[in-house]
């Protein structure tokens, strides 16, 4: 029996290709809701990278992922803080509206940079030191 040629699955996938993911329409709606204008970038955008995610390289597509968020929560920090000190300068009663968006821009960075903290040491082996002491002198200094 002769094998089947390329010819013989057109418009079929390979079978090593993974499927293709799908955002769900509700996923969908809540994605097209946040933005004014053409939303297909956008869905596209959340479809690829949940794509990515659940790949083979998801553990490195995460880590720069965090990464990328890590960078434009600190120059959304950067920002807030320089636009806070022009205003508190100008005695502008809006203040305190710009510090609250300083506190949580901060608050997500400490989040995200902790998180990337635990996902490049999960790639790490643990190192365990094993040591045996007979006797152990402490000398003070001084």
């Amino acid at each position: 029996m002769p094998l089947p040629t390329e010819n013989d699955h057109a418009g079929l996938r390979r079978i090593d290709e993974p499927p293709r993911l799908t955002l769900t329409s509700l996923d969908q709606l809540a994605l097209r809701r946040l933005v004014s204008t053409d939303p297909t970038e956008v869905v596209e955008f959340a479809r690829s990278l949940a794509e990515a995610l659940s790949g083979p390289d998801g553990d490195a597509v995460r880590l720069r992922m965090l990464a990328r968020a890590i960078a434009v929560a600190r120059a959304q920090q950067a920002l807030l803080e320089a636009m806070l000190m022009e205003r508190l300068a100008k005695r502008d009663p809006d203040v305190a509206l710009i510090e609250k968006a300083v506190t949580g821009v901060a608050s997500r960075l400490v989040k995200l940079v902790e998180a990337h903290r635990l996902e490049s040491a999960m790639g790490r082996r643990p190192t365990v030191v094993v040591a045996h002491a007979d006797t152990v002198n402490v000398e003070g200094g001084g």
